[in-house]
């Protein structure tokens, strides 16, 4: 880190001062109290900000009297340039504390502000020095920078009359040797992975044996092998024209099936139809029987009836139309005679029971419906020989 220039206002007995660093080594020098120490720890303060155990507080920092002050460091790390801006305030209640910082990166034509907490501010200086986060972000004390930036009058000594392990914990961050310590850390973490690297490569060694003298039996044991793979192709090539063969046989035999299987269809519905014709075979065969039965009758009552010869001279039609007329004559004879049955039946139930047999009354005219019943015998014989002719 090179510090460019450094702006104070307000900070221990420096009332306002600005400060142009050369590039080449200063030299601070005055009669005591005449502010080179402020100057150092302003510059302290705009890096870390208070540091109550580095006797920075914001108490012996802030300027009596006064209730405002800040630092403004102007520095490069890198060729790179950086301003930090940090300030000290005073409330009313007398306490002083710190308000939010700033830094400014240059990279180049770029320029970015950033507006950070106390804290985080402190975290990104502590990354530009390359110093420890962990150890030193919430720390009231950074000795590694009083050591190797500037160290404070009367200072030098705490490390000689420091205890042997405090001071080679000083040296060792003074001159890096922790880096170093790190470094022979990971190199022993390293080493032992390589030894067990090592460890489990002797062990897969052993395992493997002597390869030099299996790899020709190998060598023969893969001829082999792609031999018997060039058998087992060519059995499968012949094998899968077989299963094509067959599955074309297969699709025949379907073809075939399904064909057979309409046909059954067809039979089946075709017995169907022979089924019901024969049963109404049967039926008309016994229609057929119960006809020529009768007809049998018929002509065997035919044989006793007389044979009756008419002369006429009417022609077939007026025949077949006389024949009709007598036909309806005769229903209308037979239609008068039923009913004249059924009244000689009613007649004759109504003389045997000797009341009627709707209302119940007892008959007083007997001789009356003998009579009548006589005359309706006599109508019904006279239509029966008119029937007969």
């Amino acid at each position: 880190m090179i510090i460019n220039s450094v702006k104070i206002k307000n900070i221990r007995s420096i009332k306002s001062l600005d400060i142009e660093f050369p590039s080449s080594t200063m030299l601070f020098f005055g009669d005591i109290g005449s502010g080179k120490s402020s100057v150092l720890k302003a510059i302290e303060f705009g890096l870390f900000g208070t540091l109550n155990a580095a006797e920075l507080s914001g108490d012996s920092l802030l300027r009596r009297g006064e209730n405002y002050g800040n630092v403004e460091l102007t520095f490069c790390i890198d060729n790179r340039k950086y301003i930090v801006q940090r300030a000290l305030k005073r409330s009313k209640d007398g306490k002083i504390y710190q308000e939010k910082g700033t830094i400014i990166e240059f990279n180049g034509s770029n320029t970015i502000e950033t507006s950070l907490a106390i804290t985080d501010l402190r975290k990104r200086i502590l990354e530009l020095l390359n110093y420890s986060i962990t150890r030193y972000e919430k720390t009231q004390k950074i000795p590694i920078f009083r050591y190797t930036v500037y160290t404070p009058q009367e200072q030098v000594k705490e490390i000689i009359l420091a205890k042997p392990d405090e001071r080679f914990e000083i040296l060792k961050e003074v001159f890096g040797i922790e880096k170093y310590e790190i470094a022979l850390k990971n190199v022993d973490i390293i080493k032992n992975l390589l030894n067990y690297k090592l460890k489990e490569i002797e062990i897969f060694l052993d395992t493997i044996g002597t390869p030099e003298l299996r790899i020709p039996e190998r060598k023969e044991e893969i001829v082999i092998q792609k031999k018997m793979i060039r058998e087992i192709k060519n059995n499968l090539d012949q094998k899968e024209k077989e299963i094509k063969g067959e599955e074309s046989k297969i699709d025949k035999f379907q073809s075939e099936l399904t064909e057979h299987s309409n046909k059954m269809i067809k039979i089946e519905s075709n017995q169907n139809i022979i089924s019901n014709a024969e049963n109404s075979i049967k039926n008309h065969e016994e229609s057929l029987s119960i006809l020529i039965e009768e007809i049998i009758k018929s002509n065997e009552q035919l044989k006793t009836y007389p044979i009756i010869q008419l002369s006429t001279n009417l022609t077939e039609k007026q025949l077949e139309k006389e024949l009709e007329i007598n036909r309806k004559v005769k229903t209308q004879q037979e239609n008068k005679k039923a009913i004249l049955n059924k009244k000689i039946k009613n007649i004759d139930k109504l003389l045997k029971e000797g009341k009627c047999s709707l209302c119940g009354q007892k008959i007083h005219e007997k001789e009356r419906f003998n009579n009548e019943l006589n005359n309706t015998t006599k109508d019904i014989d006279d239509l029966s020989s008119k029937i007969e002719k």
